[in-house]
């Protein structure tokens, strides 16, 4: 069992996961409205999810599901996952 600063940092960790998770939500809900991308909301958001995405994004391109004929961005899903996997993790660990 985790001590008391230990479970404070990785409460603090769930919970930082647990915002990036909404600001996904929020990133992907905006991509589907007509509003400026020089909005400062919607700035703010995208400098918070695109280094997430980024990279994600890159691996699925030189994957066997990504190309240039792929019309999907499955790089939101595959970034829930992996901060779902770090929240069930963290969960683990504090239990």
């Amino acid at each position: 069992m985790p001590d008391q600063m230990t479970n404070v940092l990785l409460t603090t960790l769930f919970y930082f996961f647990r915002a990036l998770e909404i600001f996904l939500i929020l990133y992907i809900i905006l991509s589907w409205l007509p509003i400026k991308p020089n909005n400062p909301i919607v700035q703010m958001i995208r400098s918070l999810v695109e280094p997430l995405l980024t990279p994600v994004r890159k691996l699925i391109k030189t994957s066997v599901f990504g190309g240039r004929t792929s019309m999907l961005d499955f790089s939101p899903i595959v970034v829930f996952v992996i901060l779902a996997f770090f929240q069930r993790f963290i969960l683990s660990i504090m239990n």
